[in-house]
């Protein structure tokens, strides 16, 4: 049995490890206290024009909606499909031409690849006119 501790503060202390990349590090990053808080200031930064449309997944609690209406921005519904992305295919056409943004999440911490929904949005409307993909990780 040791006398002391085998790990002690010196040994989480070490100079020679490499640094773990962080958000933090970004250029552009702001601290926030909760998700609905996050999507507001994304909303903001994309400097969207006030009654502007933006794509909201129709499975969604009301932090995803919230901060939308409190931006001054119109939310358009679209549904999902069972694995949890956009069903692109379905998305109201009048809906999709007007949005100049999209919130999709990743549901239940389950992160999957949105490139297809990058192609969509960049095939839909070319970036500099319009729809950027606002794509954020929702909590639990």
């Amino acid at each position: 049995m040791p006398r002391g501790p085998v790990l002690d503060w010196s040994s989480l202390l070490a100079g020679d490890v490499p640094a773990i990349p962080s958000v933090q590090d970004l250029p552009h990053s702001t601290l926030v206290s909760s998700g609905r808080a996050a999507i507001y200031q994304a909303l903001l930064a994309l400097g969207l024009p006030a009654g502007s449309t933006v794509l909201v997944p129709s499975y969604h609690c009301p932090t995803m909606v919230a901060p939308v209406v409190v931006a001054q921005l119109s939310a358009a519904f679209f549904g999902i499909r069972a694995d949890g992305l956009p069903d692109l295919e379905r998305i109201n056409p009048a809906s999709a031409n007007a949005a100049k943004a999209m919130i999709v999440s990743h549901y239940f911490g389950r992160s999957q690849s949105l490139a297809e929904v990058r192609r969509w949005c960049d095939q839909r409307h070319r970036l500099d006119r319009g729809l950027r993909p606002l794509l954020l990780r929702s909590g639990r």
